[in-house]
């Protein structure tokens, strides 16, 4: 929402909320994929009226982005060899440098690949046209009977010609939408799509507020972004202090040597292909996968261009350019400072960074897809540059030699502290004091419980309310829209990702609630059937059958419980593994040298991060399943003693491990059960007897009849379907 947060202020003007907002249908982003809305002045009312617009506001061109589906393309060999010969293009003769020749070429290429496109695409929607109405035609022509069989063949060969078409345009989309967890070969247009607008909805910078004034114009906004980020980026002071301590760790001999060797063409190579091949590239538009799959056209000009930047030690001007993408850091971002910048690199910038020490940088502030003007980045470290934590490590180093150095000499000064950044919060103090004091000191009060890094401090774990942000984040991610436009098969893969990724900090410290458990579970369950926390859906095999591991009868999601215990069992590996270690020592100090895993077997009084994982044998208990068991203690070559775990043969304690076996004895599982080669949903639902057929709906009460729609003679079994139905038969 544009203009300002809330909709709603009190004639006082100290209880605000944002209480008006639009209703709009699923659909209303798949039709009008800019709308936004923005607050208009409040006069007379204390509401402020609100204006939905799906108005579209030009930034400016696009940077150029390699897709990957595009090597693919039988044709990209012959653009990329003629793209990358730069001979005949009268713009580079003049490029000396190896490394200027490599940017020069990569320009060149750019060029080609955008007249291909652009052809390909004109030529691809023309020849869709042309199939569209060749299908129309014999549509018609079967409709009055006229169709003779070769007319239809030909349909199945111009309808597969379509698809083929279409399958080039999801690949494109699949990439836009950054699905990195989707299936390969999902077609599923409708989701990559919304993925795409939900992207473009939440990151699109409609307008800023500056000095109280909302500003919507894009000429405008660029210009402020930039002025902000150069100054930002600029060094003020031109004098850099020089440390010459002999305080500083210094390299012996034989690493300054090893350091100092020439790169090989090897090393180059290796360096290239540790990179992930579909991240987010820089200016030059180029991903690694690109790079990798022609390494043999490319490769010996980029190894020259990286053994000139040895040898001299500089980077061409326009070699060393990067992108700074802005990330919302709140809901509804409405001024500069609520954007995070991130860096985004070119791949030879990124393939050389282990070498680069602190150079002169281009930057440029993407604003809605479109690049401002560059400036010179005179200090700071680059997000997203590999260099970054080597740059900060050796950066730390000098302030430690410098603070030990000012503390020496007695140059030490108190420290002031940013009040309006800054809350006050008590125990056992009664509010009118705490208001007193938090008035002093011009700062705001805080209250229990409240957010640090990431977790809640204060808060009762045991109690589901505190559980409520990890219940919104399953919500969120495994919306309705994903469920309506996602296959069974993306479903399924999607569970499987939400429960790695989602809620993995929580459930490694805390055991949680069992309504939590339930309520998540029932938030899977829903979502894998197509339905939403509103509007459910059949649930036609149960929800721990489909947990269960495929070589058990199930689809292997797991289950949330087993992960919460197997994250929380993590901890007393660490214990006893590591049991000097800093963290190991504090516990200690706490609960006493075995930190408490000794103490009489209950569970009452046990609370918070580390009364979890003490109590975590006691839960696994009840349910029959043996923790402590598990572990063992073998001995070393110098014969002294290590903790090995014997689930994994390896001997290293897993996650996945203790959550398989928890689920393995807790999860029904049948003993017959097949174990797919490749697992279809389909055909393993047609195994168990579980599709929607008539018998089967007449058991619940859906349908008052089973016999089949068809035939009408018997009743719609899953293999009447397939086999006996006469009607299918013919299909």
């Amino acid at each position: 929402m544009g203009g300002r947060r809330f909709t709603y202020m009190n004639a006082a003007g100290d209880k605000h909320s944002k209480l008006d907002r639009f209703l709009v249908s699923l659909n209303a982003f798949e039709s009008w994929p800019n709308l936004n809305v923005t607050t208009l002045p409040r006069v007379h009312s204390d509401h402020c009226a609100i204006l939905l617009s799906a108005s579209h506001f030009d930034f400016g061109p696009s940077p150029f982005k390699f897709y990957n589906y595009w090597l693919k393309d039988l044709r990209f060999e012959d653009i990329l060899r003629r793209g990358w010969s730069i001979s005949n293009n009268p713009r580079h003769r003049f490029l000396l440098s190896p490394l200027s020749l490599v940017t020069g070429k990569l320009k060149n290429l750019k060029e080609h690949i955008k007249a291909w496109r652009k052809e390909t695409i004109k030529k691809a929607r023309k020849e869709i046209d042309e199939l569209t109405k060749k299908l129309n035609d014999i549509d018609l022509l079967a409709e009055r009977g006229q169709a003779n069989e070769e007319q239809m063949k030909s349909r199945q060969n111009t309808y597969k010609k379509i698809m083929e078409l279409e399958s080039r345009r999801i690949e494109d989309l699949k990439q836009k939408s950054r699905a990195k967890w989707a299936l390969d070969g999902d077609e599923n247009n409708v989701f990559f799509h919304g993925l795409i607008n939900k992207h473009r909805r939440t990151q699109r910078i409609n307008g800023i507020k500056e000095n109280g004034f909302w500003i919507n114009d894009p000429v405008e906004i660029k210009e402020m972004f930039t002025k902000h980020f150069a100054g930002r980026f600029a060094e003020p002071i031109k004098s850099r202090p020089k440390f010459l301590n002999p305080k500083f760790n210094k390299l012996p001999p034989y690493a300054i040597m090893y350091l100092e060797e020439p790169f090989s063409f090897e090393e180059i190579k290796s360096a290239i292909w540790a990179r992930g091949s579909d991240r987010a590239p820089g200016p030059d538009g180029f991903s690694f996968a690109f790079l990798k799959q022609h390494w043999d056209v490319i490769g010996g000009d980029f190894y020259l261009a990286v053994k000139h930047f040895e040898a001299t030690g500089h980077i061409d001007k326009g070699c060393n350019s990067s992108f700074i993408t802005l990330i919302p850091k709140v809901q509804d971002p409405i001024t500069i400072t609520d954007f995070r910048p991130i860096s985004l690199l070119g791949c030879f910038y990124k393939s050389i960074s282990k070498v680069l020490a602190e150079r002169l940088k281009k930057i440029s502030v993407i604003i809605n897809g479109s690049a401002t003007t560059e400036f010179g980045m005179e200090r700071g470290v680059r997000q997203g540059d590999p260099l970054s934590p080597f740059l900060f490590i050796i950066a730390a180093e000098g302030l430690n030699i410098a603070m030990e150095t000012t503390k020496e000499k007695g140059l030490f000064e108190g420290l002031k502290i940013n009040m309006s950044k800054c809350k006050l919060y008590w125990v056992g103090t009664q509010d009118c004091e705490l208001d007193l004091v938090a008035r002093s000191f011009n700062c705001s009060m805080g209250s229990f419980p409240f957010t640090y890094l990431g977790l809640p401090v204060g808060a009762s774990m045991a109690r589901t309310t505190h559980w409520k942000p990890i219940i919104e984040r399953f919500q969120a991610k495994l919306s309705r829209w994903k469920a309506s436009t996602l296959s069974y098969g993306g479903r399924l893969t999607l569970c499987k990702a939400v429960l790695i990724s989602l809620g993995s900090f929580y459930f490694s410290l805390y055991r949680a609630p069992v309504k939590v458990i339930k309520s998540i579970e029932r938030i899977r369950m829903s979502f894998f059937w197509g339905g939403c926390s509103e509007s459910r859906k059949i649930a036609w095999i149960t929800w721990e059958k489909i947990l269960a591991a495929k070589e058990r009868g199930g689809l292997g999601i797991g289950s949330l419980k087993a992960q919460n215990y197997a994250l929380l069992g993590k901890w007393w590996w660490r214990f006893m593994r590591n049991p000097n270690s800093i963290w190991a020592m504090v516990i200690k100090s706490i609960h006493g040298p075995d930190g408490g895993f000794s103490r009489p077997l209950t569970t009452k009084r046990r609370s918070g991060c580390w009364g979890s994982t003490v109590c975590l044998p006691i839960w696994l208990e009840k349910d029959q399943v043996s923790f402590v068991n598990h572990f063992n203690q073998e001995a070393n070559v110098d014969g002294s003693l290590k903790w090995t775990w014997s689930l994994e043969s390896s001997g290293v304690y897993i996650v996945s491990s203790l959550r398989v076996h928890i689920d393995n004895l807790v999860l029904p599982h049948s003993d017959d059960a097949w174990v797919w080669n490749q697992l279809n949903i389909l055909a393993w639902r047609v195994a168990l007897g579980k599709l929607p057929c008539m018998e089967n709906l007449s058991r619940i009460g859906v349908s008052s009849s089973n016999l089949c729609r068809m035939c009408n003679e018997s009743p719609e079994w899953e293999d009447h379907i397939f086999v006996g139905c006469m009607v299918s038969r013919e299909v």
